[in-house]
């Protein structure tokens, strides 16, 4: 089969996501598969009428994840790197090329790439990508409706709080109130405990508060 891997975008774990996407080309090739990773951002810059030699190159795209670093990465570089300038999130021929694939493997993470906008755009186009479809990914995104499917299913699931922020912005409330907020809660809770912002890094705290971004 001829598979694109999708990676990288714009997301602080762009990093994760084309370091893994990496080994998952890998392991389709040595499946016998003709597999590429493609950066969903950076796309791949060839001559419209030579795409279909993507699939045969002998670096199968895997050169973009030589020099990936440990750090979180600098998306402002990212978005200054790309060639064309362009602020879409789809780089040149991701579409193109993804609709001569037989199937998109979806390895992004976080932002875009998780919470259905990219499945959504997918369908409309008629590409067939794995995981689950535009919808499946928007709700499991939005963790307080995730937790009350659980809930409704009587699936076990620790208690939370879930702060919104367009309410936080109606009630005239600023950042610091909300952190002000969660840092009250969060010193009543003697547990180790993880929380996170939909779409943004997981935080882990062992006794302190630590402010979430996003």
């Amino acid at each position: 089969m001829k598979i694109i891997v999708l990676a990288g975008g714009l997301s602080t774990e762009r990093d994760v996501s084309l370091s893994s996407s990496a080994g998952i080309c890998r392991t389709l090739l040595e499946k016998g598969h003709d597999a590429f990773l493609l950066d969903v951002f950076m796309g791949f810059p060839y001559e419209k009428d030579r795409l279909e030699e993507v699939f045969t190159l002998p670096d199968h795209g895997l050169d973009i994840v030589k020099n990936i670093s440990e750090e979180e990465p600098d998306l402002a570089a990212v978005k200054a790197s790309r060639p064309d300038q362009s602020d879409c999130f789809l780089g040149p021929n991701v579409i193109e090329l993804c609709r001569m694939a037989d199937i998109t493997f979806l390895g992004l993470h976080g932002g875009e790439g998780e919470n259905g906008k990219l499945q959504a755009t997918f369908d409309l186009l008629g590409i067939r990508y794995t995981g689950p479809d535009s919808l499946g990914c928007a709700i499991a995104m939005d963790k307080g409706v995730t937790k009350q499917i659980f809930q409704q299913a009587g699936v076990d699931t620790p208690k939370g709080v879930c702060i919104h922020k367009n309410k936080r912005k109606r009630a005239g409330r600023s950042r610091s109130d909300t952190s002000g907020c969660c840092e009250t809660l969060f010193r009543r809770i003697e547990y180790r405990r993880i929380y996170r912002a939909d779409g943004g890094g997981i935080r882990r705290s062992f006794g302190k508060f630590i402010p979430l971004r996003g």
